[in-house]
């Protein structure tokens, strides 16, 4: 049977019932070392695309056909491409907060 694995911004009764909680880079680092051939998967759908790449011959399915995050489709590449060009939507932070939103990054990065 097919294991569930959600982000822990699901709901709690969802979180509950999960055999796996956690970041997106641990949702893909658990289903590629698991045994299992088959997952639900509790996040936004973009992480099918690199659990697909990293795990051709297992199979994912997505709890809810909408799972989209629509914060996370605000940014586009040409967004990202007229930024770098321009300079428009530029955003400048200070140290203590880079500082922090690079540990945050880089902990949800993380492979282990």
């Amino acid at each position: 049977s097919a294991e569930v694995l959600v982000h822990p911004e699901c709901i709690p009764a969802v979180v509950d019932k999960a055999d796996f909680v956690g970041s997106t880079a641990q949702i893909i680092n658990y289903a590629t070392q698991s045994d299992r051939e088959e997952f639900i998967i509790g996040t936004e759908c973009g992480i099918l695309h690199p659990l697909k790449l990293k795990n051709p011959n297992k199979k994912f399915y997505m709890l809810h056909d909408r799972m989209v995050c629509p914060n996370m489709k605000k940014t586009t590449l040409e967004d990202v491409l007229e930024c770098l060009e321009t300079g428009r939507g530029e955003v400048t932070l200070d140290e203590d907060t880079i500082k922090k939103a690079s540990q945050s990054l880089f902990r949800m990065l993380e492979i282990k």
